[in-house]
Parts: C-alpha cells; structure tokens; sequence
C-alpha cells in the first residue's frame, strides 16, 4: 500500500476466534484512491518542500516552530501484534512486556495493577496508595491536590468514593478484553485511521487516570497518565484552580459514561500530504475565493455545531491539557475527553499533517479561557450518529507555528508556505468524514493567542487554504468587532474586484516587502483594493 493511501483500522474488542490478528483483512479497508481529489491536486517539487522544513530553521536561528516538547513524566513503549517491540504499536499495561523493576529483577506490570485497582477504595489515601503500587516514587506533594479535591472541592465526594472510581477501576482491568492486541501507532507519515469503540475510549481513559501506561519512550507521543492533575500547588500543596476546573469535567465524564456506555465509535484520521499532493499556491490564479462568513459573537464548539469544527492545535496532539494549559485546544479536551485517548497513539504532527476526530461526545459546558477556565455544569450532546455508529462531530486539529512576541518572520515566505500547507491539510475533506463535502469549516484566530500569530495574517492564510480546497468558512473573532468591520470590509473589496486565490497569495506575499511602517496585513490589502478599484474606474 502507498504511503499516500489512507488505510482505516477498527480495533476489535474481542478475540478472533480463529487466532486471527485483530487487524484482520475484514477490518483493513484501503482505498486505491489518492488522498486528495485530482480536481484539488497540484505539483511542488521535493526540494521545495525540503526548504520549508529544514533550510528554513537553519537560516532563523530564532525561529520556533511550535511549543516546546511538553514535559512527560509519563512515557510509552511499543510493540508489534507478535509482542515484539518495535515503533509501531503501544505496549499496553497489560501485555507481558510491560514490566516493572523490583529488587534487581524484571517483573509483569499488569498482575500488581491487578491487585492495586481490586480495592477498596474508600478515601483519597486509597487511591494513593493503588497508584504507588506500581509507579516510581515522587514528592510528597504528588496527590496533595488530588486529595484537595474530593476533601474540599466536589460538593459528592462520597459518590465519587462510592460507586464512580470503583467503576473506572473495573473500567481499566478490562484493558486485556477489549485489546486482545495493541493498537496501532498513528506515526508520522502515514495516511491512516484507528476507530475505537466509547467502552474501548473508557477503558483507556481508565488506565490514564489510574497511571498504568508505561514510562518507557519509544517515539514523539504526548503522556497520557493523569498524574500530573493530582499534584499540589508547589507551595501550597492544594489543588490549583485549573486542576480543579479540568478535574470537574473529567469527573463527569466517568461519572456519566461508566453509568452508561452506548454501542458507536470515534475514529481518529491522520492526515498525510507529500509535497507533490500540496498546491503550487503561485499556479492559483483562476482559483475563486472561499465563500466566508465572519462572525463576531458565538464559540466554534457551541455556534459551530454540525460544521468541522478547528482545533487550534499543539503538534504535541492535546497540548497541555493534562499540565497547565487551558486555550483553545487544551479545553475542546476537557469538555469531549474522548479525544484524550488520542494522545496514547497519534505521534507529533509534521509540516503538512493534521489530525482528524470523528464522533466524539461533548460532556460539559465552561466559562472563561486559560486562567478563568472554569467547569460550568453538564452538557448533553444531542448530535446524531452516522452510518458507522459515529456522533456527527467532527473535530480537526492543525497545529500553527510559535513565533516570538513582535518577529515578522511569520510573514515571510517559507513561514506563510508552512501555515498554507498546515491549513490545506486540515481543509481537505477527511476520507472518512461523517459530513459532504460542502460542510462549512468552523475557525477562527488560529495560533493567535500563546503562539504569537497575527490575526489578519492567519486569515488571509485561511482564507486562501480553504480556496485551494474548495471549501466554505465560518470565521470567528472571538468578540473582536473591530477585526470583524475589517474583515467584512475586505472580503466586500475581494467579491467586487473578484480576487483570485492566486491574486491574494501574491498580495499576502507583498505585504512584508511593500507594506508601510506600522501598516497592518488587512490595512495593506485594503490600500491595494483601493488602487484596484481606481484603476477599473479609469478603465
């Protein structure tokens, strides 16, 4: 198979009897067909792409690709169906390479987290004392806030002590019975999907929130233990006011789904483009411009429901939504913690990849961003289910390039190259989508916020991307009236002088050179538009 196909994947939950691998032909379905369509393919050359990728960071020494590697105090090893370690697979807890080392001698993982979640468990100690079982020690302050949180915080401690962590325990040591084998590493350069069943998201979730994924490091995966939600403050030892929020809405989803957990699935799409797969963005001159509102009011997850909806994403798929993050990306988590489970298989994103979700469910509502993220209370998603058991939620996640506070290397060329081609990827229809072609695209300030970008120039971007694509789009400010008037503004200029994608990219292009001190990325191409209209006046 091509690298260029996509192959789809859905992890059996129980046995073949036969023997059979679970990745079993009945379970593989390939498609001949190139990733993209051949109405929206164009050339590059291979250098081209090698430039953006790497003669780029060698010449900027300050450049920044994305957010630093997030710490892991939580790490993963990988192993074939055979059991043999490679980069493949995830070793899970319970397979019999995971072990643990116990007075010089190599022992089984999986019999002492047995024994560790049987319980009982009726306090925070108990639940200390079950993870430390089979995890390294740490600092005193590792549960502190953990027991800060059902001491002082949950108004139901006695239900969550009760009847919910009992159930994520045995949530969790269904791990050997839901995957008779391992799941598939999503890694970078692939064009492929893993669909997994909600109990079989339940389970993982489970096992991430009682700490049993292994520490070894095989490959560029984000940790997915919980652990680091327990710790104390440093100096207080209490549970942070992000901590809590993020706990609230994870608390609810097991509440919820280890009460009742209904037979469908979410299917997780990485994207891979190779650089002949992506537009010659200069070759764009007779390519109409997207169709695009803008929208001052509303949130892409609430306003957004039944379009694909952006993830403003971290390559580090999730962010720090299980550390110190609460933007965009870190909080679409929290409210669907499905996608969590994402992190325990799909590798750092590359240049031209994104990362597609389908089907997940919504469980809480929130106020606030980042540090004024707050859980406001349950949410009942009402979204219908496709064909193959799916939510018709589709959530995608393209990660921006980080830039430092006040560079302009993000409106030079090989950066605008790098954000076209990100946006591109997660523009084009997904092969496995639950929605037509024709669904609009939810977006808005993407990489605006902790990574620095301008939000004028990420527009254009956008803009020209879903052009290439050929697809609709709903852009949200975020409250920002101002951006709003000039964008509406813009586009009213583009549709009179019916500006091409190919125009626009050349004028984005200019900006850097021919754009006047001070002078903003949309102020520029207003001025441009303005001499435009002139000049059809005079002819």
């Amino acid at each position: 198979m091509s690298r260029h196909e996509l192959m789809n994947i859905r992890v059996d939950q129980a046995t073949n009897p036969s023997g059979a691998s679970v990745f079993s032909n009945s379970n593989v379905v390939s498609s001949a067909a190139s990733a993209v369509s051949r109405s929206h393919r164009t050339s590059q050359t291979a250098s081209g792409h090698r430039d953006i990728k790497w003669t780029t960071l060698e010449k900027w020494k300050r450049w920044k690709p994305s957010l630093k590697r997030p710490e892991r105090d939580e790490e993963r090893e990988y192993a074939d169906e055979s059991g043999q370690h490679d980069h493949r697979h995830v070793v899970l807890p319970s397979s019999p390479h995971s072990t643990l080392k116990r007075g010089g001698l190599q022992i089984s993982k999986w019999p002492l987290v047995q024994r560790a979640l049987a319980g009982p468990f009726e306090n925070p100690e108990d639940l200390e004392a079950a993870i430390s079982a089979y995890i390294s020690p740490g600092s005193g302050k590792r549960f502190s806030g953990l027991a800060h949180f059902f001491l002082d915080l949950h108004p139901n401690t006695k239900d969550l002590f009760g009847t919910v962590i009992p159930a994520i325990a045995e949530a969790a040591l269904c791990l050997p019975r839901l995957f008779p084998n391992s799941i598939p590493v999503l890694a970078a350069g692939c064009n492929a999907s893993v669909t997994l069943s909600h109990r079989q998201i339940l389970c993982i979730l489970a096992n991430a929130f009682f700490c049993t994924f292994s520490q070894n490091f095989y490959g560029s995966l984000p940790y997915i233990n919980f652990l680091n939600l327990f710790a104390g403050a440093p100096k207080s030892g209490l549970c942070s006011s992000l901590n809590e929020a993020k706990l609230h809405g994870l608390f609810e989803y097991f509440k919820r789904r280890t009460d009742s957990c209904p037979e469908g699935s979410v299917t997780f799409h990485r994207r891979y483009l190779a650089a002949e797969q992506l537009p010659k963005w200069t070759a764009l001159r007779t390519t109409r411009l997207a169709r695009c509102e803008v929208r001052s009011t509303g949130r892409i997850e609430d306003e957004g429901r039944g379009m694909i909806q952006m993830d403003f994403a971290n390559k580090f798929i999730g962010g720090g939504v299980l550390g110190k993050g609460a933007v965009q990306e870190e909080i679409l988590f929290i409210i669907n913690p499905e996608l969590i489970a994402s992190r325990l298989f799909v590798e750092e994103l590359q240049p031209s990849e994104a990362l597609f979700m389908i089907g997940s469910e919504r469980f809480s509502h929130y106020t606030g961003y980042s540090k004024t993220f707050e859980w406001s209370g349950s949410y009942y998603d009402t979204a219908p289910r496709d064909f193959q058991g799916r939510l018709m939620t589709e959530i995608v996640a393209i990660d921006a390039l980080l830039f430092l506070e006040g560079d302009d290397l993000q409106f030079r060329r090989p950066a605008i190259l790098r954000e076209l081609n990100k946006a591109y990827s997660g523009f084009l229809p997904s092969e496995v989508s639950c929605f037509s072609e024709s669904t609009p695209i939810a977006t808005g300030n993407w990489g605006c916020g902790a990574f620095n970008g301008d939000p004028e120039l990420k527009f254009l971007i956008q803009l020209i991307a879903a052009s290439a694509a050929n697809r609709r789009l709903v852009y949200f400010t975020f409250e920002d009236e101002t951006l709003l008037l000039k964008m509406t503004k813009v586009l009213s200029s583009f549709e009179a002088a019916e500006v091409t994608a190919g125009e626009l990219y050349a004028m984005t292009l200019a900006y850097v050179r021919e754009a006047e001190a001070g002078q903003s990325p949309l102020d520029y191409v207003l001025t441009v538009m303005d001499a435009v209209q002139e000049a059809m006046q005079d002819h």
